[in-house]
């Protein structure tokens, strides 16, 4: 018995100390006097990538162990003495990622994972942001207004989310500009620095609760220097001599001139081996490039008065009032004659551009495993667009950034399983344009103010006159911030919290109109000097410069528990609110209930209330080895992404209203601005509603996909992806015409004589003392469900390879939040879903291939180290929106939707001039809107290919140089931009209209026509 007793002691103590090693997460082996390092390799789409190479190297005694990552990415080096390690990653193909600083100490096992960024991918720029398109669900948005004020570069869509309040982190830090558009100079369109990054993450679809944005993340680290100095110098050149022509290009005349060379280079070494490290990039870029502008302008009988609006299109002299007579000279002669009075011409100013960018970093290896880095970014640069205006050359801007962002980040180590991460950081994206480089007496409708020209804008197609627009204008910030993050390990928990605040100071000046624009409703009433409307600020009323300060605030938790071998939960939550933010120099006024309020009053805070106090964010994923395999994966993922209202939402509600005060003048006397004593009709163009319905805008993100291994070397993915977007800004004419009731819908305008001239009149407002208040409210919405296909073949046999395509559609009732974000004001203010259609940025098949091919030659340098890689991209058509052109309904505007003619084909027989059928539409009657849908009809698909040849000579086993030669969209092939919309220009009696000559016609190209781009590159 005594003997049994002992035996049944003995089990259970033997039980209750394996129990109690499970729950506190200390394993047996812990007692060892050595470590391990183990993590996992992927790539920039979060993919696992197996076969990399991954060295170990004690820093003490420089002994190195190298591994490989299995199937699944993971790799461990088990048996390690204690002390100072360098880890690095490296594969073919990849960019060699090194981290450094690691402190191992006894029985732990510490986690180091690396993301490699593509190293020999054909990057047209060699923009880094062009990475996104890796991830599957991306489309570019086409529809966002390109140009320095809002940024030149491609804006992206992740899953059916909206552009802007998507992630782009640099070490941690928010590198966005001041309206969310990625991380480079917005006026060139670049984001320079590639060569400067260790690792580059695009996450999407239900990621970690640590980030936010709007569901995805660009997320970016920098390298850092070594025990060993090394370093690269590159140019890259490309000049018109190697270039095909564009479609649009005059097809007699030469290819117009284009050069642009890329240059710099890094370094990185030590400052004292082992403790302190250098790194440094510099880059810079020169550019000329002779744009193809296409204009419409009036041909040589419309400038002595004669127009076909006759019977059987016979000429009609409507004659020229000498006050419009000197505006002639600005349109030039036409190339071609395209009828109904109008004529192409193209137009080759020339553009000018250059940037600096510098970026320098220190680490520090502090005692008891602390590291520390200081990172400082300077990105400079300036354009001058010569088409800055409506017409080149005579309407220029010079726009300009100066970017700066620095980080400084500290990681304590205070055992095993408990890491800290503190950092403080300072970003100020900076930009601004200057539209006053010429002016012209006559379009200076207030002399001697100092404003840059006002505008002359015609409805019908010909192109107006005016200074850039917007502009002048300048958007400067500065934001502060400091965050703490935590990691801890416990067993097979692994948990991370953290918080953050940001102190944000937004500097904006955006005087729109500043200058004044007349409209004229159409060709006709311009050649009879009779403008519908005169629209400017007043006089005394151009302070247009506000000084926002707010806070914002986060806190997260995620918690990622491995349940066993085959189930692993992800668990967290995150809370992003601000405070209500308020202007430095009290110069707030806002229409406290639009549009009801009697007028303009001051107001302390943005917010009439904090829309942020709800913005809490779950996630949950999951993922599952079902047959205990490790070749087959389900994940699944449920996530709400809040995108903060921030200053490019709020800030023109209060930049736009006094004390700046604009103003709306119907029937003015032209050139004479504000003829009646006192404009009596305030008017606002762009504003958000602070009090009605103000909500955050969030996305709710899920997702499901199976992963299958098939071979070594390839694995299938499949995935269905769903998102509805909620809570989104969206325009709103919130002081519409009241419409009248009639048996054949509702009727906003009649046709009136005044002035002896019959009129489109807008029924009686809303609100009679204001003009139009065009407010944004919360009120949008979209829907989002996809099939992402993928295909990944890893470097084996001297080659790899991706293929991935997506089939989806997205559905909204609109697809941006003002103007240039590519949105438009809801159509029938009295029910928004009338505007039910596709998302802007709606791409209904979507693939893309890239691949590279390291040549099988062997024998001497000259035949070795040979590479081939290309990127194909195909994708159908973006939805455009059909419009009438003129204002024969409602708001006086000319974006209201035809009517449609039943059994027509509107899409039949498209071409560049004319992509759609005009017999498919009518103009409505008078007041009302037309039937055809929002986005019916779809711009032209696009289809790319890129491809890249390097050549790389080994001097040492540290030291080469490598030759690249590479070519954008090697068939010539001409992607189409979007056609014009419009269908009628104005009849020659209010009401009526006659077919647009210049219907549908296309004038641009998305991509580049073939270019060649020679490059060398010093490694060493």
């Amino acid at each position: 018995m005594l003997a049994k007793s002992k035996i049944r002691i003995a089990g259970n103590c033997t039980l209750l100390v394996i129990f109690f090693a499970g729950a506190t997460s200390i394993p047996l082996a812990g007692q060892a006097t050595t470590a391990a390092i183990l993590g996992a390799v992927t790539d920039p789409s979060g993919a696992a990538v197996p076969g990399a190479s991954v060295t170990v190297t004690n820093t003490g005694t420089d002994i190195a162990r190298t591994t490989l990552s299995d199937e699944r990415g993971r790799y461990r080096v088990p048996s390690l003495n204690v002390g100072q390690y360098e880890v690095k990653a490296e594969l073919p193909g990849f960019q060699t990622v090194i981290h450094k600083g690691i402190e191992v100490t006894v029985g732990r096992e510490v986690v180091v994972d690396f993301a490699l960024p593509v190293g020999q991918l054909t990057l047209n720029g060699r923009n880094v942001e062009q990475l996104i398109l890796l991830a599957p669900g991306v489309s570019i948005y086409q529809s966002i207004v390109a140009g320095a004020f809002y940024g030149t570069a491609p804006t992206y869509s992740v899953s059916g989310s909206r552009p802007n309040g998507q992630a782009q982190l640099l070490d941690g830090t928010n590198i966005q500009d001041y309206f969310n558009r990625g991380s480079g100079a917005g006026v060139v369109g670049t984001s320079m620095g590639i060569d400067a990054i260790a690792e580059f993450q695009v996450l999407t679809n239900t990621y970690s609760a640590q980030y936010g944005g709007n569901g995805s993340v660009m997320n970016a680290v920098t390298k850092s220097g070594t025990n060993k100095f090394h370093g690269t110098a590159y140019d890259f050149m490309r000049d018109s001599a190697m270039d095909a022509k564009n479609y649009f290009d005059r097809p007699a005349a030469p290819i117009p001139s284009f050069h642009r060379d890329a240059y710099g280079g890094t370094l990185g070494g030590p400052i004292k081996r082992d403790r302190m490290f250098f790194f440094g990039n510099y880059e810079g870029f020169r550019h000329s490039l002779d744009e193809t502008r296409i204009i419409t302008v009036p041909d040589a009988d419309a400038r002595k008065g004669f127009l076909p609006t006759g019977p059987g299109g016979s000429l009609v002299n409507v004659g020229v009032d000498a006050r419009v007579a000197p505006y002639f000279k600005f349109w030039p002669v036409p190339d071609t004659v395209v009828g109904g009075g109008q004529g192409i011409a193209t137009l080759n100013p020339t553009q000018t551009a250059h940037e600096n960018y510098a970026l320098g970093r220190f680490d520090w290896v502090l005692p008891q495993g602390d590291t520390l880095f200081v990172r400082h970014v300077s990105d400079i640069a300036e354009l001058f667009e010569p088409s800055g205006g409506p017409i080149p050359d005579l309407w220029p801007a010079i726009n300009s950034n100066n970017n700066e962002f620095f980080t400084v980040e500290e990681k304590h180590t205070f055992s095993s399983t408990l890491l800290n991460q503190a950092r403080f950081a300072v970003s100020r994206p900076w930009q601004r344009s200057k539209t006053d480089v010429i002016t012209h007496p006559e379009l200076q409708w207030f002399p001697n103010e100092g404003l840059p020209d006002g505008g002359l804008t015609i409805s019908g197609g010909v192109t107006g006159f005016g200074s850039a627009a917007p502009g002048p204008w300048q958007f400067s910030q500065m934001r502060y911030n400091f965050g703490d993050d935590v990691y801890w390990t416990k067993g097979s928990r692994s948990l991370k919290f953290g918080a953050g605040v940001t102190k944000v100071q937004s500097n904006v000046f955006s005087p729109i109109p500043g200058h004044g624009s007349f409209t004229f409703n159409s060709f006709t009433l311009f050649l009879q000097g009779v403008p519908l409307q005169y629209s400017g600020t007043i006089l005394g009323g151009r302070d247009a410069s506000r000084r926002f300060r707010e806070w914002l605030y986060d806190l997260y938790g995620q918690h990622d528990w491995r349940v066993s071998s085959t189930l692993t939960l992800n668990l967290g939550l995150r809370y992003s609110p601000t405070n209500n933010g308020t202007e430095a120099d009290n110069k707030m006024h806002r229409i406290i209930d639009p549009p009801y309020s009697t007028g303009f009053a001051p107001v302390s805070h943005i917010y009439d209330h904090n829309p942020s106090l709800a913005n809490l964010d779950p996630r949950f994923g999951i993922a599952w080895d079902p047959f205990k395999d490790h070749k087959m994966s389900v994940r699944a993922g449920f996530g709400v992404f809040h995108a903060i209202i921030g200053p490019r939402d709020y800030a023109a509600t209060y930049y736009q209203s006094p004390p700046f005060v604009s103003a709306t003048e119907l029937n003015p006397v032209f050139p004479k601005a504000f003829s009646s004593v006192a404009p009596a009709l305030p008017t606002q163009t762009f504003a958000m509603d602070m009090k009605n319905g103000l909500h955050t805008p969030y996305v709710e993100q899920w997702n499901l996909s199976i992963q299958r291994e098939l071979g070594a070397n390839t694995a299938v993915t499949a995935a269905y992806v769903g998102s509805h977007s909620i809570h989104q800004v969206q325009q709103l004419q919130v002081n519409p015409p009241i419409p009248i009731v009639t048996p054949n819908g509702l009727q906003f305008a009649t046709l009136q004589t005044v002035g002896g001239r019959l009129t489109v009149v807008d029924n009686p407002r809303v609100n009679p003392a204001y003009d139009t208040l065009s407010s944004s409210r919360t009120f949008g919405w979209a829907r989002y469900n996809g099939l992402q296909l993928g295909l990944n073949r890893r470097l084996n046999n001297n080659w790899s390879g991706q293929v991935s395509y997506t089939f989806s559609k997205c559905i909204d009732i609109g697809s941006g939040s003002y103007l240039v974000d590519g949105g438009t004001s809801i159509s029938n203010p009295f029910n928004p879903n009338d505007d039910r259609g596709r998302c802007t940025y709606d791409l209904r098949h979507n693939f893309s291939l890239n691949g590279l091919y390291t040549l099988p030659f062997h024998g001497n340098p000259f035949v070795e180290g040979w590479q081939l890689s290309g990127v194909f991209l195909a994708h159908s058509g973006n939805p455009f929106n059909v419009t009438t052109g003129i204002a024969t309904n409602t708001f006086r505007g000319s974006s209201a939707r035809p009517s449609y003619v039943a059994g027509c084909d509107p899409t039949a027989h498209p071409t560049v001039e004319h992509w759609f059928n005009p017999s498919c539409f009518s103009l409505p009657a008078v007041g009302f809107n037309g039937n055809f849908g929002r986005n019916v009809l779809t711009g032209p698909r696009l289809t790319n290919l890129d491809l890249a040849l390097l050549k790389g000579v080994k001097f040492s086993e540290d030291n080469m140089v490598q030759f690249r030669a590479e070519v954008f969209n090697v068939p010539n092939h001409p992607n189409f931009a979007l056609p014009g919309g419009a269908v009628f220009s104005q009849g020659a009696v209010a009401g009526t209209g006659n077919v647009n000559p210049t219907y549908g016609r296309i004038t641009s190209t998305r991509t580049t026509s073939r270019q060649v781009q020679l490059g060398v590159k010093l490694i060493f």
